[in-house]
C-alpha cells in the first residue's frame, strides 16, 4: 500500500507541469545549494529502489486481499433487500426536509416581527382562498396583527402577500387604516414604491382604492409632496420614480387607473419644476372640443373627459423658462431609454408630448445621442416593437420614422421583422407606423425583406409559435446579451422567410386555403397599409380615405424636412464665426425617392398577390366594406381579366374558371332563382361595391389609362344577357331581355343604383336603353307614390312615426327608380 502510494504521488508529479525540481535538472545553474539538491535527490532514489522488491512480494497479498473484499461484498449486497435501501433513502430525504425546514424557521425566526409574520400568513393562506365564507372574521383577526408594523412587513418578500390580500378583502374602513399608516410620514409611500417587494403593497394599494377620495388624496399627496413643489422635502421626486426601475410600475399604475383630472398635478411634475411652480393646472388644461379653447373656467375642469393637460400649453403659459423645461424633459427621456422603458405608457406619452413641441432635427439628435451613449447596447429604435403597444407609442414611432436617419428606419423595420401583421391588426392605431415606414423608406428592399415578407408568408400556428418565441427572446435581452439573442433572431427569420417564398413559388395555393392577405383586407385600419399603396400618387384620395387624426400623422403629399447648415469646405475658423450669422439654414428632404418610383418598387411584390387575393376571394370581398375598397382600387390600377371574370361569377353566383359547379338543386320558380343569382346585388354593402366597380369604368381616363375599354361593365352586361337567353320562357327574345333589367330596377333601391350606374357608362347606354322598359318604371313610380300618399293621409301622428321604418323601403324603391329614369333622360340629352 505505502509502495502504490508512491507510484501515485511521481505519475501525478509527472503529468502536472515541470516541477521546480525537473526545472533545475535542464537548468545549470552554478550557485552553492546546487550540490546539496543533488544529494537530496540521490538520497530519493535511493529510497525508491529499496522500496520496489517490497512492492514485489506485496503485490500478491494485495490483489488477493482485494479479491476476496469485493467477493464478500457481493455476497453481502445480494443478502440486502430492497425494502432496507427504499427506507434508507427515505430516511435521508426526510432527515434533509427537515434540516432545511429548521434552518429555514431559524433564519425567519431572526427577522422583525417573526410571530407576527408567522400568525399572519397563517390567516393568509385561508383568506386567498376563492370560496371562503369567513373572510370578514379572518380580516378581523390579522388587521390588530398588521396595525403599526404595516409599512416593515412590506419590505419582507413573503409577508408582503399578506398586506396585499389585507388591501383586497377588507373594508372600506380597514383599507383606509392601512394606507393612513403607509403613508404617515411624507414620502413614506415613495420609498416603499423604490424597493422590489414592498411595490407590491402600494401597486395594490391604488388598484383597490383609486375610487375611495380619502385613499387616492393621501397616496398622491404623499408621493406629489416628496417632490419638493410643494413642501421643502428633495429626497425623493415624481421624475426620479418615473425613471427608477422598480418604482416607474407605480408612476404606470396611477396613470393607467386615476381619471385624468386627478392626474394633473402628476403630470405638471413630470414636464419639470418649473411646469409645476409657475404653471397651475387650469392653465396648462386645454378642451377636446373642436375649438381647442385654452385657459377655460374652473367650472368647465368638473368635467371628467373634456380637460387634458398638454405639454404646448403649458410652454405657453411659461415662455421665459421654455429652454430650462425642455432640457429637464429632454434628460428625463434620456434616462428612460436607458433604462428601456419603452413599454410604459406614461413615458411614451410623455415622448409624444415632447415630439409634438420640438423641432424634427431635435428629434433627430435625441435619437443620435440615445444610441451614441456607453450605457445602452442597442439603439432606441431596436426597441421599436415596444411603442406598439398604444396611440401614442405609435405617435412617437411615426416621428422616428418621419425625422430619422435612412440607417434609423432600417432599424426599426428590423425590429418589426415578425410582428407586422399583428400591428397591423392591433387596435391601437400601431398600423399608422407601418403605413408611414411604407410611406418614407426609400430602400424598398428591406422593407420587403422585413415587412412584406411576414404579410405575405400564410399566418399558421407555427408562425405564431414562431412570433411567441421571438418575443421571449426579445424580453431576454434586455436582461442579457441583446446583440447575440437578436442576431440569431434575425438570421432564423431570414432563413425561414426563404424558405416559406420558395415554397410559395414552387406550389399553387389551393383554393381551401385562405389568402395571407385576405385577414388584412376584411380588416377596417389593416386595409388602409394596402390602400395607401395602391393610392400613393392620388393624394385627393388618400384625404378621403384616412381621418382627420391619420391626416395629421401621415400628412400625404408632405415630405418631411430637417434643418441642416450648409457645410463649406477650405473657409477658416474666423471666416466661419462671420458667416455663420449670415447664412441661412437649409432644410433636407429625410426621403428623397419619387412616390412614383416608390410605388412601383412596392408593386414589384405586391401585384400579383393583391391579384391573386381578389379572383380567390371575390365574394368575401364584395360583402365587406374595406375589402369592397382594396378590391375597386386593385382593378383600378392594375385591371385584371381574371379579377373581371371573378368578381362578374361572384355577382351572378356561377362558378368561374377554376371553380366546380356545385351540385345544388335549383328553385322551383324563375324568380327565387332570380333573388338567389342577385343576392349581392340586394345587400347593403354589396351593391355598392358592384356601383363603385361600374363608376370606375364609367370614369376612364383615356390619357392615363392604357386601356379605356370598360371591362367589368361590359362583361357583367354580357353576363346577364347570357342568362336571359339560357332561361326557358314563352315569351319573346326581345321581351324577355327588357323584363330583366326591369325587373332588377324594380326589384329595390339597391338594384335599381346598379342599373343607374350602368347607364353612365358612354359604350353601354344604347344597349342598356333598349332593354330597360321606361313606361314600366314610370308606372310603377306613379303605384308607389299613391301608396304612400294613402297611407299618410289615412294614418295619425303617432302611427306615421311608428311606420315610418316601413315606409321606407317604398321610398328607397322610387328613389331608385327616380335615379334610372334621371340617368335615361341625361343620355337621351
Amino acid at each position: 500500500m505505502m509502495e502504490n502510494s508512491t507510484r501515485k504521488k511521481k505519475i501525478s508529479g509527472d503529468s502536472k507541469n515541470d516541477s521546480p525540481r525537473k526545472k533545475a535538472k535542464h537548468h545549470k545553474d552554478d550557485s552553492p545549494n546546487k550540490k546539496s539538491f543533488s544529494k537530496t535527490n540521490q538520497h530519493n532514489t535511493k529510497r525508491k529502489d529499496s522500496a520496489k522488491p517490497f512492492d514485489k512480494n506485496n503485490k500478491k497479498q494485495y490483489s488477493s486481499a482485494s479479491s476476496s473484499g469485493k467477493k464478500n461484498e457481493k455476497f453481502s449486497s445480494k443478502n440486502k433487500s430492497p425494502t432496507n435501501t427504499t427506507t434508507s433513502t427515505t430516511t435521508t430525504t426526510k432527515s434533509n426536509n427537515q434540516q432545511h425546514r429548521e434552518q429555514k424557521q431559524a433564519r425567519q425566526s431572526q427577522r422583525k416581527h417573526s410571530d407576527v409574520v408567522a400568525q399572519a400568513k397563517v390567516l393568509w393562506n385561508q383568506l386567498r382562498q376563492k370560496q371562503q365564507p369567513r373572510r370578514r372574521e379572518l380580516m378581523t383577526q390579522l388587521m390588530p396583527l398588521l396595525q403599526g408594523k404595516v409599512k416593515e412587513i412590506c419590505l419582507q418578500h413573503d409577508a408582503a402577500r399578506v398586506v396585499q390580500a389585507a388591501l383586497q378583502f377588507g373594508t372600506t374602513e380597514q383599507r383606509q387604516s392601512l394606507i393612513q399608516e403607509m403613508t404617515d410620514h411624507p414620502g413614506s409611500l415613495a420609498e416603499l414604491a423604490k424597493i422590489q417587494y414592498a411595490h407590491f403593497c402600494v401597486t395594490k394599494a391604488i388598484q383597490y382604492t383609486y375610487k375611495d377620495d380619502f385613499c387616492c388624496s393621501r397616496i398622491l399627496k404623499n408621493i406629489i409632496g416628496s417632490s419638493g413643489s410643494n413642501s421643502g422635502n428633495h429626497a425623493v421626486s415624481v421624475p426620479k420614480l418615473a425613471v427608477h426601475a422598480v418604482a416607474s410600475r407605480v408612476i404606470e399604475e396611477l396613470f393607467t387607473t386615476l381619471p385624468k383630472k386627478k392626474l394633473i398635478p402628476l403630470k405638471l411634475e413630470l414636464f419639470g419644476p418649473h411646469v409645476a411652480l409657475f404653471a397651475s393646472g387650469d392653465d396648462a388644461t386645454t378642451t377636446n372640443t373642436s375649438g381647442g379653447n385654452k385657459n377655460e373656467s374652473k367650472n368647465a375642469t368638473n368635467n371628467k373627459d373634456t380637460h387634458i393637460v398638454s405639454f404646448q400649453s403649458c410652454l405657453e403659459t411659461i415662455p421665459q423658462h421654455r429652454e430650462a423645461t425642455l432640457k429637464f424633459v429632454r434628460d428625463l427621456i434620456h434616462k428612460g431609454m436607458e433604462k428601456n422603458m419603452y413599454a410604459l405608457n406614461f413615458f411614451q406619452d410623455l415622448m409624444r408630448e415632447y415630439g409634438s413641441v420640438v423641432s424634427g432635427s431635435e428629434i433627430r439628435a435625441l435619437l443620435a445621442s440615445s444610441s451614441s451613449s456607453t450605457s445602452t447596447t442597442n439603439s432606441p429604435c431596436d426597441q421599436a416593437v415596444h411603442l406598439l403597444s398604444s396611440r401614442a407609442g405609435a405617435k412617437v414611432l411615426c416621428d422616428w420614422i418621419s425625422y430619422g436617419t435612412a440607417k434609423d428606419r432600417k432599424s426599426i423595420a428590423k425590429s418589426l421583422k415578425g410582428f407586422a401583421r399583428s400591428a397591423l391588426l392591433h387596435p391601437q392605431g400601431s398600423y399608422l407606423a407601418l403605413i408611414r415606414l411604407a410611406q418614407l423608406t426609400d430602400d424598398t428592399v428591406t422593407l420587403h425583406k422585413y415587412i412584406l415578407s411576414d404579410l405575405l408568408s400564410p399566418s399558421s400556428p407555427e408562425a405564431t409559435e414562431a412570433t411567441s418565441t421571438t418575443s421571449d427572446k426579445e424580453k431576454k435581452k434586455e436582461v442579457g446579451t441583446k446583440a447575440e439573442v437578436k442576431a440569431e433572431v434575425a438570421t432564423t427569420n431570414e432563413k425561414d422567410d426563404s424558405k416559406k417564398m420558395k415554397e410559395n413559388k414552387d406550389e399553387p395555393m389551393h383554393d381551401d386555403q385562405a389568402h395571407p392577405l385576405l385577414e388584412l383586407a376584411m380588416s377596417e385600419q389593416a386595409s388602409k397599409f394596402l390602400l395607401f399603396i395602391l393610392l400613393l400618387q392620388n393624394i385627393e384620395a388618400l384625404r378621403k380615405l384616412l381621418d382627420p387624426y391619420e391626416l395629421s400623422v401621415l400628412q400625404p403629399g408632405v415630405v418631411p424636412t430637417v434643418t441642416q447648415q450648409p457645410s463649406k469646405g477650405g473657409s477658416s475658423g474666423s471666416e466661419k464665426k462671420n458667416s455663420s450669422s449670415s447664412e441661412k439654414v437649409e432644410e433636407v428632404p429625410t426621403s428623397k425617392k419619387d412616390a412614383a418610383l416608390r410605388q412601383k418598387e412596392l408593386f414589384q411584390y405586391l401585384q400579383q398577390p393583391l391579384i391573386d387575393l381578389c379572383t380567390q376571394h371575390a365574394k368575401e370581398l364584395l360583402l365587406s366594406r374595406s375589402g369592397s375598397a382594396v378590391l375597386r382600387h386593385v382593378y383600378q390600377t392594375f385591371r385584371p381579366p381574371a379579377l373581371v371574370d371573378a368578381v362578374v361569377a361572384a355577382v351572378l353566383q356561377t362558378p368561374h374558371e377554376g371553380e366546380e359547379e356545385k351540385d345544388n338543386s335549383p328553385p322551383a320558380n324563375e324568380d327565387d332563382q332570380q333573388q338567389q343569382r342577385h343576392q349581392i346585388l340586394q345587400d347593403r354593402i354589396g351593391h355598392l361595391a358592384v356601383k363603385n366597380l361600374i363608376l370606375v369604368d364609367a370614369t376612364v381616363d383615356p390619357s392615363k389609362q392604357g386601356n379605356d375599354e370598360p371591362m367589368f361593365a361590359k362583361a357583367f352586361w354580357q353576363a346577364i344577357q347570357s342568362q336571359q337567353q339560357q332561361q326557358p320562357s314563352k315569351r319573346k327574345q326581345k321581351q324577355k331581355q327588357a323584363s330583366q333589367w326591369t325587373q332588377l330596377a324594380m326589384g329595390g333601391n339597391r338594384g335599381a343604383f346598379v342599373v343607374a350606374a350602368l347607364l353612365q357608362v358612354k359604350s353601354l347606354q344604347r344597349c342598356s336603353k333598349m332593354d330597360i322598359d321606361q313606361a314600366a318604371l314610370e308606372e310603377r313610380l306613379k303605384t308607389l307614390e299613391t301608396q304612400n300618399n294613402k297611407k299618410n293621409n289615412n294614418k295619425t301622428t303617432d302611427e306615421k312615426d311608428k311606420t315610418a321604418s316601413s315606409s321606407s323601403s317604398s321610398d328607397g324603391v322610387s328613389a331608385g327608380i327616380r335615379a334610372v329614369l334621371k340617368e335615361i333622360k341625361t343620355s337621351a340629352e
